[in-house]
């Protein structure tokens, strides 16, 4: 007799004489065999729990290392009718009254027998045994390490595009490409069909679905969480809200199991669980998918693996507060307010929610996504007790390479979402969020200029001068706009050439990132903090000074002037410390705040007399 048959031999004992389940027997997959019939139950409309009739194919032994799988065929007609369904996955499955699995899988598209598989319940009751680790395992919870790509977006380095914050999903893939488990309906509220249309690209094949759903607070919305039952994993709540719906399978006191397959296959997790309704089941012969509602938050899911989800029915986990308004171009405003989940494992997926949300408040605030300008202002409290400015100006259209665009709803979504994602990513230490607060001004029109000449009052210079730098930028559809910046050259200066740039604030970081790129590449997190809280604003007109220098960045902190010597010795291949060799660096620098975006830059060469 195999040792995983004695185990459940002994869970069943153990079981049977608990009080509270002793209701609830199981069937172990050796007793299971082809052509036995038996039930599963899950919600097409409403609260109902429908119950429809099914028989077993076979058992796929080994469908993953050491898991099994029931094949089964659904014979109902109403089963029959919707097929394999999104929001099915955790439907209990019962042969002679008791319990043998989950619904979890479903095969190929277009496959005209309604073929299923069923995880084991005996494979789903080990989640259990993780519970007496969570705490450790929660506490040992890495960051992602995925902030690098993340901060250049944050500086205007690179775009923040889509793909950008799509790479570093933590998904869960198919298990083979005849076999996949069921879909999650992610069920979004209050978001614009744009919005959900982004979603459901960026999302594809990754195991959820994105669907327009709804959500509620109401008491009385879902029926309670038996097995049979909707469930819903919180991932925003509010204003905007985004759920996975799956199905209740096993209920041990305020214990719950689920979906059996994994949510992201995370381990432990804090999630918020909610109750659901199912609005209405859409059936396809691609794939049928239930259409749901969001209730109340009832608890917290703790475990999510391989076999399913497991969460308690209590304690609700707390969230990360998002405020954000909207004033429009006639001073009309308008608030939003909702909520992300906590969790530790989805500072990944994390950013990509925010700048959905973000992006829909804003389009449905304007109702569109044009041309128009926005001034933001705000900030992220982090739990530390730090915080950063997300203060930024974002013009009506932000050409892109290969004939694209960002307009200011896109450019400001994405770069706010790109600066969180790299302070909660980064590879120094475990942060969190605590609150976000924004607000977002419109203007008319594309309010951006490029520099058109840059120019000094004269070309040589020595050590203590002051200088006048005139510049003239020509903004967009508008008349040439002309200023002048007072710079002072360092007396202790050395340097026999200077040069002076003039460029927009993300220019410039480009320009430094190419000659200077130790200065953005942290060492730890107060330095990554430091990075962000110098960076320069899109608005920003920036005036340096700078010097061919030979210098190193140590650990994060420039060292100039350094003699040959030292400097030799520093940069040697036989010193193995955080080096890096330094180009040039700037000995002045002014910062002239625009009513416009400031792009380009441009240099004048100094001569020491």
């Amino acid at each position: 007799m195999s040792g995983k048959y004695l185990s459940l031999i002994f869970l069943s004992l153990t079981l049977l004489f608990t009080p509270s389940l002793a209701a609830q027997e199981i069937i172990p997959v050796e007793q299971l065999k082809p052509g036995m019939r038996g039930t599963s139950e899950t919600v097409y409309s409403g609260d109902k729990i429908e119950s429809f009739e099914l028989e077993i194919v076979d058992i796929w032994r080994n469908f993953l290392p050491g898991r099994d799988v029931i094949i089964i065929r659904l014979l109902s007609e109403n089963a029959v009718f919707h097929g394999p369904t999104s929001g099915m996955s955790g439907s209990p499955v019962y042969f002679d009254g008791k319990i043998a699995g989950a619904i979890a899988y479903s095969f190929a598209n277009f496959v005209k027998d309604p073929l299923m598989g069923v995880t084991p319940i005996s494979e789903m009751l080990e989640i259990f045994d993780h519970e007496k680790a969570r705490a450790a395992e929660l506490g040992s919870v890495a960051s992602e390490a995925a902030g690098g790509r993340f901060l250049m977006a944050a500086l205007g380095v690179e775009p923040a595009t889509w793909e950008l914050f799509t790479s570093a999903l933590p998904f869960q893939q198919g298990a083979t490409a005849q076999v996949q488990q069921l879909p999650l309906p992610l069920s979004m509220a209050g978001f614009t069909p744009g919005s959900v249309s982004l979603a459901e690209k960026m999302l594809a094949g990754t195991g959820f679905k994105p669907v327009r759903g709804g959500s509620s607070s109401q008491d009385d919305l879902g029926g309670p969480l038996v097995p049979g039952a909707p469930v819903a994993a919180v991932l925003m709540s509010g204003d905007m809200s985004i759920a996975a719906t799956g199905t209740v399978t096993w209920r041990q006191g305020d214990r719950v199991l689920g979906f059996g397959h994994p949510f992201f296959g995370n381990g432990a997790v804090e999630i918020p669980m909610a109750r659901a309704r199912i609005m209405a089941t859409m059936s396809s012969s691609l794939h049928s998918e239930k259409m749901s509602l969001t209730g109340r938050i009832v608890g917290t899911l703790h475990q999510d693996r391989t076999t399913g989800i497991m969460g308690s029915i209590g304690a609700v986990p707390e969230m990360i507060p998002v405020a954000m308004e909207y004033i429009s171009e006639q001073n009309d405003r308008q608030d939003f307010h909702f909520a992300l989940a906590r969790e530790k494992t989805l500072k990944s997926f994390q950013p990509l929610l925010l700048r959905l949300a973000l992006l829909s408040g804003l389009e449905s605030a304007r109702l569109g996504s044009g041309g128009n300008t926005l001034t933001v202002s705000g900030f992220v409290a982090l739990e530390n007790g730090d915080t950063l400015d997300l203060g930024n100006l974002y013009p009506g259209y932000q050409p892109l390479p290969v004939f694209s665009f960002l307009n200011s709803s896109l450019h400001s979504s994405g770069q706010i979402a790109a600066t969180l994602a790299a302070i909660t990513n980064n590879a120094f230490r475990d942060v969190q969020m605590k609150t976000i607060e924004l607000t977002f001004r419109s203007q008319p029109g594309r309010r951006s200029a490029k520099i058109a000449k840059v120019w000094a009052d004269r070309t040589r210079f020595r050590p203590g001068d002051s200088l006048t730098v005139y510049y003239s930028l020509k903004p967009w559809q508008g008349e040439e706009m002309t200023g002048s910046v007072r710079v002072h050259i360092p007396a202790n200066t050395t340097a026999r050439k200077l040069q002076i740039v003039v460029g927009g604030g993300p220019s410039v970081s480009k320009y430094e990132s190419r000659s200077m790129a130790a200065k953005y590449a942290p060492v730890s997190f107060a330095h990554l903090m430091q990075i962000l809280k110098r960076s320069y604003r899109n608005d920003e007109l920036v005036v340096q000074v700078r010097a061919r220098d030979r210098g190193v960045v140590v650990s994060g902190t420039e060292l100039p002037g350094l003699p040959p010597s030292l400097y030799s010795v520093l940069t040697s291949k036989s010193n193995k410390g955080n080096v890096t060799a330094t180009r040039d660096r700037a000995i002045f620098e002014a910062r002239v705040r625009k009513p416009v975006m400031v792009e380009g830059v441009q240099v004048v060469q100094l001569t020491k007399e």
